[in-house]
């Protein structure tokens, strides 16, 4: 969700908080772009940019890839069966 790709942004990418929980975040935006149902297939392009075209662009913004930055306890709240998140 939203509010979790949040909370995981925030403490991939900044260092402020003490700890943090997230409730079905989506920590990797590339596997979004590629791995959606049709109704959402395009709503990163006005988020992020064009898929494949800016995947840099969405490698950078994806959680996944700064968990190394990570300073702080998290919980993490997910499904099995969620391959995106």
């Amino acid at each position: 969700s939203a509010g979790g790709y949040t909370t995981l942004g925030a403490l991939a990418f900044k260092d402020v908080f003490k700890a943090g929980t997230s409730l079905y975040g989506v920590a990797d935006l590339t596997a979004l772009a590629g791995d959606t149902h049709k109704f959402e297939s395009r709503y990163l392009d006005g988020l992020v940019g064009p898929y494949p075209e800016e995947e840099k662009l969405y490698k950078e913004r994806s959680p996944i890839e700064s968990v190394d930055t990570l300073s702080c306890p998290i919980l993490l709240l997910q499904g099995v069966e969620d391959e995106v998140v």
